[in-house]
């Protein structure tokens, strides 16, 4: 599966929209860089992550996790690079909890 949106392309493994990652084409000159933002991370380890907020916003990777998921989490615009949840982080926590409900 794969949805492109300007420079950006979701690919998923599968047809599991849980098991997406984020490719990112960026074009400067001559020169075109490839980043992966994400791995296959699913969105329940993104937003498990997320989860570990405090009041004003601030998220911090608990003892034993993942700075790489923390880094990726910025890289994709779900944590500021000041260290806050964005509006998007917000979003994919209420996502993720809908689709445990369902």
């Amino acid at each position: 599966m794969r949805k492109i949106h300007g420079h950006t392309m979701h690919v998923g493994i599968g047809e599991d929209p849980e098991h997406m990652f984020t490719m990112r084409i960026e074009v400067t000159g001559k020169r075109q860089m490839n980043t992966f933002e994400a791995m296959a991370a699913s969105t329940g380890e993104l937003a498990r992550l997320l989860n570990h907020h405090y009041g004003d916003g601030t998220v911090y990777v608990p003892s034993g996790g993942s700075l790489q998921l923390y880094h990726t989490c910025v890289d994709v615009g779900l944590i500021t690079e000041d260290g806050f949840i964005t509006r998007q982080g917000r979003e994919l926590i209420a996502r993720s909890l809908t689709q445990q409900r369902s």
